[in-house]
């Protein structure tokens, strides 16, 4: 079993930084982080948050290889790449 526990400093600046998060997908990566770093299980915080045992893995792992930056980075992709030239134009 992998050991996913946090130094204090680390702690801290998750809840900080989750306390400060308006994005509510954002905030439940860094609850997932600052819970498997208090020493939950990665099956405990699934269940807890809704969400799979793998995004739980791959959360931490963004943090522990980028920090914060890299845990709040999203890949979200809009449906303007689906538009023609003129119509992007047209559109908000």
């Amino acid at each position: 079993m992998k050991n996913y526990r946090l130094s204090q400093q680390e702690l801290n600046e998750l809840w900080l930084a989750h306390h400060s998060q308006r994005d509510k997908h954002i905030a439940d990566r860094i609850k997932a982080v600052y819970l498997l770093g208090m020493g939950w299980t990665v099956e405990k915080v699934a269940t807890a948050l809704l969400l799979s045992e793998n995004s739980i893995r791959n959360y931490y792992e963004a943090y522990t290889s980028g920090g914060l930056a890299e845990l709040k980075k999203t890949n979200y992709c809009d449906n303007n790449h689906y538009l023609t030239g003129e119509q992007r134009e047209l559109s908000p």
